[in-house]
């Protein structure tokens, strides 16, 4: 079967709307884990900021005074960002768990008036995969998924304004890899789609089989089929590992990728400063701070680069 004909980018995007839909019963923590992520992705911009004095020459000039004012600027970073984390992930647990909870109920209710031929044509194993793990899946992607869309997202922005402040020129020349991390983001899009549904197939076939075991235990040590039932059980478990292997490895390979294009950038920045006339009209200390803030990127940009495997595993869920 050809997956990618039935889950398109669009209608995969409605798909997940129509599971966000189930968060808009809990307004109120989903505002409160925007602040709790809001706080956490601005204390990232923070450090970035609170790099620039350290190195210029006010630092030196100015002497114990503003040493004691950085000191207690990073103690409150910390404290808005530790605040920051707790508020966003309970809240979100919240959330998800609620979700957990009516997507279970919802299907349970539905398999209950279900005509006796479904259950024919399907095995019990496949259902009850549905029920744990392609639930467990579909509530990921509004925990995990949201939390790096929202959080990593406003991150990206409160830095990459800093960034601009400090010189658009090579903010500008940075952006320059979107446009290839936008292609990268593209050709996995459709893989991460098709190894999700063929490992979702896999773990139903395997849990089949451990319920068929289950049930008919009796049956098969009275006929002898303990042989038969394990070589089932073992094609099904290595086709699981084979499947979630591909799934990681083609998770594993983006963040590479990512630093590499980003650090090609980064040289031709880095050329760029050494040229006559370019360092006179930067700080040291905005130097400083725009690499810092560089190395502060890589996490989010990552993050929401990675982030399209929950979202295409929730999908197909």
């Amino acid at each position: 079967m050809n997956f990618s004909r039935h889950i398109t980018p669009g209608s995969a995007l409605d798909v997940y709307r129509r599971l966000l839909g189930y968060s808009a019963k809990h307004i109120k923590h989903f505002v409160a884990a925007f602040a709790g992520m809001a706080l956490y992705s601005a204390s990232d911009a923070g450090f970035a900021i609170l790099i620039k004095p350290l190195f210029d020459e006010g630092l030196i000039e100015q002497g114990g005074a503003i040493g004691v004012w950085l000191s207690f600027a990073i103690v409150g970073v910390l404290f808005v960002r530790g605040v920051g984390a707790f508020v966003a992930g309970s809240s979100l647990a919240y959330i998800a768990q609620h979700i957990t909870k009516e997507l279970r109920s919802k299907l349970f209710h539905h398999m209950l008036h279900l005509k006796i031929s479904y259950y024919d044509e399907h095995p019990p194993g496949k259902l009850i995969s549905r029920m744990t793990f392609n639930v467990g899946r579909a509530s990921a992607a509004v925990s995990k998924a949201l939390t790096v869309l929202i959080q990593d997202s406003l991150t990206v922005l409160a830095v990459l304004a800093w960034m601009f402040y400090l010189s658009w020129i090579l903010t500008s020349i940075l952006l320059l890899a979107t446009p290839v991390l936008i292609i990268i983001l593209k050709v996995v899009n459709r893989k991460f789609r098709i190894a999700s549904k063929r490992l979702q197939q896999s773990m139903a076939s395997l849990t089949g089989d451990v319920e068929q075991m289950v049930r008919g235990i009796h049956v098969i040590k009275v006929f002898g089929n303990n042989n038969y039932e394990y070589a089932e059980f073992t094609r099904n478990n290595e086709a699981v590992r084979r499947h979630e292997l591909k799934f990681a490895r083609a998770r594993a390979m983006i963040t590479p990728i990512v630093i590499f294009v980003i650090g090609i950038v980064l040289g031709w920045i880095i050329y760029l400063l050494t040229l006559e006339g370019v360092i006179q009209r930067i700080s040291v200390g905005s130097i400083a701070s725009f690499f810092v803030s560089v190395v502060i990127l890589m996490r989010p940009v990552r993050n929401l680069v990675n982030i399209n495997s929950v979202l295409q595993q929730g999908v197909v869920a």
